[in-house]
């Protein structure tokens, strides 16, 4: 948690100086799902896995300002409160539903390293998100608000 209070800002500004948020989120997702999976060979050294979370923890936690801000590339000002609460709410459901599902796959599959390798998956599927986010948007979809229509509306 303390991590995530320094990364969070920390994030937003370096993605702000690279000029490059869709890469800058897709490098830290992936980093982030992959290098967690050190847990499972790591496992047996305290040390080792104390610095692997403070890393991972660090690492995955960069991409949550610039993945906010997305929704401002979409949203029209006059939709705005209201997809963001959307946004929120499927944020803090996942949030919560996140452990439960990784219980279930640890008692389905009956490995307790199972729900490490989802984190893996899910961070394959924020990658294909974030793409398929990028797509719509360059196809128009939803149409993006410019600033001159925002000013002018």
């Amino acid at each position: 948690m303390w991590v995530a209070i320094v990364a969070g800002p920390l994030g937003g500004i370096v993605a702000d100086r690279l000029g490059r948020s869709t890469l800058f989120i897709v490098a830290c997702v992936l980093i982030w799902g992959f290098g967690l999976m050190l847990v499972i060979p790591w496992a047996g050294s305290l040390s080792l896995l104390v610095g692997l979370m403070f890393v991972a923890s660090l690492i995955g936690n960069l991409p949550a300002g610039p993945i906010v801000a997305l929704a401002s590339e979409v949203l029209r000002p006059q939709v705005r409160s209201t997809g963001m609460g959307i946004f929120y709410t499927m944020l803090y459901s996942g949030l919560g539903l996140g452990p439960v599902l990784a219980g279930f796959v640890s008692d389905v599959t009956e490995n307790p390293a199972a729900p490490v390798y989802l984190i893996a998956v899910l961070a394959g599927l924020t990658v294909l998100a974030l793409a398929l986010f990028r797509a719509l948007q360059v196809r128009g979809f939803p149409r993006a608000v410019r600033l001159s229509e925002s000013v002018a509306g």
